[in-house]
């Protein structure tokens, strides 16, 4: 039998169980990638060749690979998965996966809960809604088009726009209970995250903006399940025969409302051990995937199949249910017998310690207590609680990993060659700080624009390829903020490096950066006036302003946003609320308003974030649906600002909020490739509501950083905080 093993996709964390599994059971692992960095996975010591295929020609040289190596071939991922379905007949030799309509079928939840329901499996209630793929809104179903969603025309945005304006009445009058579940059909060939494919609407409000939300791409609603999460993952050779059978219960998922496994066990259910098997085997699948239930151990419903190598895998090789060896073994031709009963170890759990903070972060804001914080620290310190990672045996991928979060913090999980996200996501080839979809130099050494060194002004900004929107931050600061680091010359250059088509510097209630980076900015470049004013209501953006405006502060240093809002309409001035649902753990007063007279925070958040006054939102012209320094701390924020600039008719916008050079671009405002290069054609594309916001996230290593920002600056001159600053910067770029 074949001993060599080509391991996949290895920059997901399941591949480093899969190669520590078959390195000890005696198999040579050889880690295949094509291109960047080595990834995580494949620094495992257990891997005995890391092999570099050349990303033009991923498929042949795979092929070619495992031909010279006579390898099997292990698909730690979706991406690889759908390749070798695409080319069944030469790949179907060297592994086991199912070809590229049984893939489609297990991929296509209404075509998964159709066949389940004959089978007679109980599946969740499908209300009977016009979504966008039965063309309610005049939409053409852009999945079967080959247009990627950043490629759009300007006819098929102003389409995608009306899709949000138009009213719903009818659509979803099906809907007979909520809460309900709103979903993409095929939202894993959009490459989108899992914990973004589906919505939780709790009304018929949240369910209409989920629509908007997900259009023009097709989704349909169904009921809600209660209970627990469950998976079932099942091994099928190429005669259909389950080789292998393993059942998990989901004990902890992050976002909290539904999204992947952060902390699960091992159990047995044979029931749903029985209907998974049989579910897979009507699609006459090959190869290993996991089917969802939702429910209690006796009433349950099956959700969808993954067909692929599942987020949760480790706990199985924990378990000891013997994947990866038996998949290389039945893959090679070896018969194994089928499974008559659980032959794994219940009862052991799985945590992922990091998506585990995440997780205690958000348990103890919504419940007002420090309980999930103290059972987090508890399995930390539990030896029982496994982690899906980390090894004392194999440490290096678990090292590797930690120091890729602290670059990308909550950016995209898009590997090489995935597809698209929605207009509403993130645009084509980003990096970890490369937005720039095409034509733009990467970030790093020998990039336009590195911290103090002056853009290339006489060059301008090279055009990029048609189709492909403008990308502006419109919410950065300077040092002449009270709590900033950046000089407007580090603005100007972090911005070019990112892939930036432009910026607005939004100083905390003062305006002096503009005239400086406007001088800096290379011919293309936008740069759009702006201040942050500290209001009534809260933090309020003042875009495409002449200065300073003469308002009042009161004795909590807030001014008027009445007030704001006449002196704007008199400069033709755009007002935005920034980070409206922002939440800085204060009481409402009687008015509706938070009294911070005696929290000790610093003026400019007059709300609690949970309920901003209507106020906010009617005299503001948009709303910062996006806002990097929400994305770890308090990631719902953009399901309500989006919700809100719906209900008020606002346009909407992203920014990073950056108060350090590295965080510029991590959120920014996205408008059609046919808007000018102009401060005024900026202006009248948001009036017109064209806008989108997108961007890779903010990053774990830049919110630490602006911890020390806003202690240092603080206690500190100014210029000493700046060189304390920098050369932790330079020390954390080396250590990387």
């Amino acid at each position: 039998m074949n001993r060599t093993v080509i391991i996949t996709d290895t920059q997901y964390r399941a591949a480093a169980s899969i190669a520590r599994e078959l390195g000890r059971a005696g198999f040579r692992v050889l880690a295949a990638y094509d291109g960047g960095d080595i990834p995580v996975s494949a620094r495992s010591r257990y891997v005995s060749e890391r092999i570099k295929l050349d990303a033009g020609t991923y498929a042949d040289s795979l092929l070619k690979l495992a031909e010279r190596e006579d390898a099997v071939i292990f698909p730690a991922g979706a991406r690889t998965t759908e390749i070798m379905a695409a080319r069944h007949a030469d790949f179907s030799r060297f592994s086991l996966f199912p070809d590229a309509e049984t893939l489609r079928r297990a991929n296509d939840k209404r075509q998964v809960a159709s066949l389940a329901r004959s089978l007679g499996i109980r599946t969740p209630r499908e209300f009977d809604v016009s979504d966008i793929e039965s063309g309610s809104a005049g939409f053409t179903n852009i999945i079967n088009t080959g247009l990627q969603p950043v490629a759009l025309s300007h006819d098929v945005i102003a389409m995608a726009r009306h899709r949000r304006d138009v009213a719903h009445s009818g659509d979803f009058d099906a809907v007979s209970s909520y809460p309900a579940v709103i979903k993409y059909v095929n939202g894993e060939s959009l490459g989108i995250a899992a914990e973004n494919r589906y919505e939780i609407a709790r009304n018929r409000a949240e369910l209409d903006a989920a629509a908007r939300k997900m259009a023009p791409n097709p989704y349909f609603v169904s009921e809600y399940i209660t209970g627990a999460g469950y998976g079932v993952s099942v091994l099928l050779d190429k005669k259909h025969r389950a080789v292998r059978v393993f059942c998990h219960e989901r004990l902890r998922e992050y976002p909290l409302s539904g999204g992947p496994s952060v902390k699960c066990r091992s159990v047995w259910n044979e029931n749903m051990a029985r209907d998974a098997v049989k579910l897979l085997r009507a699609l006459d699948f090959e190869g290993i995937a996991m089917v969802e239930f939702k429910g209690t151990p006796e009433d349950y419903a099956v959700l969808e199949i993954n067909p692929r190598v599942w987020g949760s895998y480790p706990l199985s090789h924990l378990a000891g249910a013997g994947f990866a060896e038996a998949f290389a073994r039945a893959a090679a031709g070896e018969s194994l017998p089928e499974p008559v009963s659980s032959e794994y170890n219940t009862g052991v759990r799985m945590q992922y310690f990091l998506s585990g903070a995440r997780w205690a972060a958000a348990s103890a804001r919504e419940s007002k207590s420090i309980m999930p914080l103290l059972r987090y620290a508890a399995d930390i310190l539990d030896p029982r609680v496994k982690h899906g990672l980390w090894s004392r045996r194999d440490p290096l991928p678990g090292i590797c990993y930690l120091l890729k979060m602290a670059r990308r913090g909550n950016g995209s999980r898009q590997g090489p060659g995935k597809p698209l996200r929605p207009l509403r996501g993130r645009l084509p080839c980003e990096g970890r700080h490369n937005p720039r979809p095409c034509g733009a130099p990467p970030s790093g050494k020998g990039a336009w624009g590195l911290r103090g060194t002056q853009p290339p002004s006489e060059k301008g900004v090279p055009r990029r390829g048609g189709g492909c929107p403008l990308c502006l931050d419109l919410h950065t600061h300077s040092n002449y903020s009270h709590d900033g680091v950046s000089t407007p010359r580090e603005i100007i250059a972090a911005a070019l490096a990112a892939g930036l088509d432009g910026v607005a510097i939004c100083d905390h209630n003062i305006f002096r950066a503009y005239d400086e980076a406007k001088a800096l900015a290379p011919e293309g470049f936008v740069v759009i006036p702006g201040v942050e004013y500290s209001t009534d209501f809260g933090h309020v953006l003042a875009l495409f302003v002449s200065g300073i405006y003469n308002v009042k502060y009161g004795e909590r240093g807030l001014c008027s946003l009445s007030e704001l809002r006449a002196a704007a309409d008199a400069d033709g001035a755009l007002l935005v609320a920034a980070h409206p649902f922002r939440h800085r753990g204060i009481e409402s007063g009687s008015a509706g308003f938070t009294n911070i007279t005696n929290t000790g925070l610093r003026p400019g958040v007059a709300h609690s974030g949970d309920t901003p006054p209507p106020e906010l939102f009617e005299l503001t012209d948009g709303v910062e649906t996006l806002n990097s320094r929400d994305d770890a701390r308090e990631p719902q924020n953009e399901a309500k600002a989006i919700a809100a600039a719906e209900k008020y008719g606002k346009f909407i916008i992203g920014g990073s909020d950056a108060h350090i050079p590295r965080e510029i671009g991590a959120r920014f405002t996205v408008l059609p490739a046919e808007t000018e290069r102009t401060p005024e054609a900026v202006r009248a594309a948001l009036i017109n509501r064209l806008s989108s916001a997108g961007g890779p996230g903010g990053r774990l290593i830049d919110q630490a950083t602006a911890k020390l920002r806003r202690t240092s600056i603080k206690r500190l001159p100014k210029d000493i905080a700046r060189i304390i600053y920098y050369t932790l910067e330079r020390l954390v770029i080396k250590w990387h």
